[in-house]
């Protein structure tokens, strides 16, 4: 049976799962819309599937073997969060997870904890999210009066890591900073008044603390951070948007975690022509000029996700530099342009 009609009380719950926070804690369920977001559910925690007429006829493969209700294309309309809806939402359970599970599936040599305070930009949540995966952090830890996890725009912008990295919401964000120091974790505070931060300056087990949007870290929070720190930045940027933040300073982290292994690509030289200010992104980990600083696929995958943001810092930006697979085998070396190629994996040098 197709459903029609915006009054089918399955549709009413659908809707307000999808707009209502409160719903969402409720029923202890959230929505999922998309194609690659639904093959990343894990089978144990899927409620229910709701497709479009339309998508049943092009993309029927995908959902044969689960239970789904099909409604009209118009009233997918309503209960989908994007502007052009894909055709498919899911119910899925909601995960719960907590500090004591995060402390202890950490690996203590290489180990960041992120934790947030009263973080807002459901954006900014569904991009930690995202990127502390490609970092390999241990978790997450909230504050309650962060931005609703489950939102369907947190949960669309972490394309899947929401099912992946661990995190808990908390009450009390002071006693879980206490919680993480008793167990030997160093705690390191994203602060204006810190010191610059430099890769390697930061401990194997480690949690990162990054406060709000507009108001930074409450005093309370700060005062109980082992160490303030700061991202170096040119000209005249006092701060950084909250995710830029996280992805600047896990970028660095995880360059220490992981060095060239034996079967990775060799490295390779970039040689740049000029001047070029793109490389003043090396230099919020204070890399000296004629150093080379090596990149893994962790890190271009990190670097991919904030470096337009980072750019704009430049006041005399020749263009960004597109990170892909290619490899100028012949060369071995390439040059800035408008559509330079750069490799997942070398060594770049400082100029």
């Amino acid at each position: 049976m197709v459903i029609t009609s915006t009054s089918n009380e399955q549709i009413k719950k659908l809707i307000q799962l999808k707009e209502k926070s409160k719903v969402r804690k409720t029923t202890g369920t959230f929505t999922v819309e998309g194609k690659k977001m639904f093959v990343e559910i894990p089978a144990e925690d899927l409620v229910s599937v709701y497709v479009s007429e339309t998508f049943l006829k092009e993309n029927g493969e995908l959902v044969k073997e689960k239970k789904y209700q099909i409604v009209s294309d118009q009233v997918f309309k309503k209960i989908s969060d994007t502007v052009t809806p894909q055709g498919i939402v899911a119910v899925v359970k909601q995960k719960s997870y907590s500090i004591d599970y995060i402390i202890e599936k950490r690996n203590k040599e290489k180990s960041c904890i992120v934790v947030l305070d009263r973080l807002q930009d459901p954006g900014n949540m569904g991009t930690i999210v995202r990127t502390g995966e490609a970092a390999g952090i241990s978790g997450i830890i909230m504050s309650k009066d962060s931005a609703d996890i489950y939102n369907p725009k947190v949960i669309r912008s972490t394309m899947g890591s929401i099912f992946r990295v661990p995190f808990a919401i908390v009450d009390d964000l002071t006693a879980a900073v206490d919680t993480l120091k008793d167990n030997g974790i160093t705690t390191y505070a994203a602060h204006l008044k810190g010191e610059l931060y430099n890769s390697g300056s930061l401990t194997k087990d480690c949690a990162l603390l990054i406060g709000n949007e507009a108001r930074g870290l409450s005093e309370e929070i700060s005062a109980k951070a082992d160490k303030l720190i700061k991202i170096p930045m040119h000209g005249k940027v006092e701060s950084l948007n909250a995710a830029v933040a996280i992805v600047s300073t896990l970028a660095g982290i995880s360059m220490d975690w992981r060095p060239l292994s034996a079967n990775a690509w060799p490295p390779i030289d970039i040689n740049v022509l000029g001047k070029m200010t793109f490389f003043r992104f090396f230099n919020f980990w204070n890399v000296p000029a004629g150093s080379a600083v090596r990149l893994v696929p962790d890190i271009s995958r990190l670097i991919k996700l904030g470096i337009s943001c980072i750019l704009t810092m430049s006041t005399s930006l020749i263009s960004p530099v597109i990170f892909s697979r290619t490899i100028d085998d012949a060369s071995r070396s390439f040059s800035a342009s408008t559509d330079a190629k750069v490799p997942f994996v070398g060594t770049w040098t400082v100029v």
